[in-house]
């Protein structure tokens, strides 16, 4: 069983990271992109704030502590798991109907799919009941 003082030493030797991984997704808000470098250290604070979370709820159950991390934990992964938006782009029609269309129909040709596979479908079906 952890004690208070334990909790106490854990929060301390972690809170700064906390705190940089708050400051950064600050910054990722407001900004709206951020250098490679800054990205890379956003994501591997956010991981290691989920592991710290994961570690602190074995330790307390302090609603304070584990709703602050929580909170911060959930701001970090909508930002790294964040889904772009598809926004429809010039061309896409044209590139559906004269790249990815045809593209498709000759891989999809080559495995043959669209052949008949069942009895009932083709010629041997008619040639059973002759």
């Amino acid at each position: 069983m952890k004690t208070v003082q334990d909790i106490e030493v854990f929060v301390g030797q972690h809170a700064p990271r906390w705190s940089e991984l708050e400051a950064l997704l600050d910054r990722a808000a407001e900004v709206s992109r951020l250098t490679p470098a800054e990205l890379q250290d956003l994501v591997r604070l956010y991981r290691l704030a989920c592991s710290d979370l994961n570690q602190l709820r074995g330790i307390t159950a302090n609603p304070d502590l584990l709703g602050r991390l929580n909170q911060l934990v959930g701001r970090g992964y909508r930002w790294v798991y964040q889904h772009r938006s598809r926004r429809w782009r010039r061309g896409w029609l044209k590139r559906f109907f004269f790249v990815d269309a045809p593209a498709t129909a000759r891989t999809e040709r080559r495995s043959r799919w669209w052949w008949p596979r069942w009895p009932c479908c083709s010629g041997r079906r008619w040639a059973r009941w002759r």
